[in-house]
């Protein structure tokens, strides 16, 4: 009697299949008279003749482990899936569901290393800038007079006023919870720049060969901005004299109109004289407006305090700016 594996005959000549084996009917069983040879594979294996199937055979087929990492070759070659083929024997259906392998997808370790190293020498270079340097002020006041120049139409009125909106941060505070007196003069510092640049001034100087400082401000202080309060700073051209521009900023709160400060400037010109400045603008020759009498007199006031100081340094011959 011969049992084969996977025979799909029936009766009579067919076969029963019992877990992956095939048994013809009326054929004596493994251990019973007259022995019996069982083909599994290639292979024949004979035994006692028995009328009962040993209990051995009545387990179910088992893959081994072994043979299943045998049976499966794993490529890792990109683009490559594992092939079925052993390289000791043949591939098992049940090897190529129990084994998977994915590609790693993560990026090659030294593209990561260069990548976080790239990403330190920016955080070092930020803090480096932020640290030794007022950065905020110089990215703010390039950034405004890029605004007034490409962004905002120009002004030709010189003596108009412009304003340039803010609110109070939590870096302008100081320890009275309110906007620190300095950053007035920081707030006020980046309106005027915007203002000279729209309204033509910075772009006659730079044409002239010549440029402006700040040679005296004066600071009055009337109430206090708080925490998030929206101001509008407001500046205008006062009038020149025959070495600087005047101008006023007025620091209007946003939630009732309130001017909360008041600033004065001397903007003086060096390499050129203001009366050149604005004929260039006005293809004429313009006078001053009458200047107010506040500003007349701190305009005195810093007259008489550069004489003082001449004098007490013994340079009575040197003129301040």
């Amino acid at each position: 009697m011969t049992l084969r594996a996977n025979d799909p005959r029936g009766p009579g000549g067919k076969r029963e299949s019992r877990r992956g084996w095939t048994r013809r009917r009326n054929e004596p069983r493994l251990g019973g008279v007259g022995g019996e040879s069982v083909r599994k594979g290639g292979a024949t294996l004979r035994g006692p003749p028995s009328l009962a199937l040993s209990p051995l055979a009545r387990l179910p087929r088992v893959v081994s482990p072994m043979r299943c990492i045998r049976s499966v070759s794993v490529s890792l070659s990109p683009g490559l899936s594992p092939g079925p083929q052993a390289a000791g024997g043949p591939s098992h259906p049940a090897c190529a569901r129990s084994l998977a392998v994915r590609q790693p997808s993560d990026p090659s370790p030294p593209a990561a290393a260069a990548g976080m190293l790239w990403l330190l020498v920016a955080l070092g270079l930020a803090a480096a800038y932020f640290s030794l340097l007022d950065g905020w002020y110089l990215v703010r006041v390039p950034l405004a007079v890029l605004r007034a120049r490409l962004l905002q139409p120009p002004v030709r009125d010189l003596l108009a006023e412009q304003s340039y909106a803010g609110r109070v941060l939590p870096s302008d505070l100081d320890l009275l919870r309110h906007m620190n007196n300095a950053r007035y003069l920081r707030e006020a510092d980046v309106a005027r720049a915007a203002h000279l640049a729209r309204c033509g001034v910075l772009g006659a100087l730079r044409a002239l060969g010549a440029h402006a400082v700040l040679a005296a401000s004066c600071a009055r202080y009337r109430r206090s901005l708080r925490l998030l309060e929206p101001f509008e700073v407001r500046t205008r051209l006062l009038g020149w004299d025959s070495r600087a521009f005047y101008l006023e900023s007025r620091f209007i709160s946003g939630r009732d109109g309130f001017v909360c400060a008041l600033l004065l400037f001397r903007q003086h010109v060096l390499g050129t004289t203001p009366d050149q400045v604005v004929q260039y603008l006005c293809k004429r020759r313009v006078e001053s407006p009458e200047l107010p009498e506040d500003l007349q007199h701190w305009i005195n006031y810093n007259e008489a305090s550069s004489q003082k100081l001449r004098a007490e340094s013994g340079l009575s011959s040197t003129k301040d700016q």
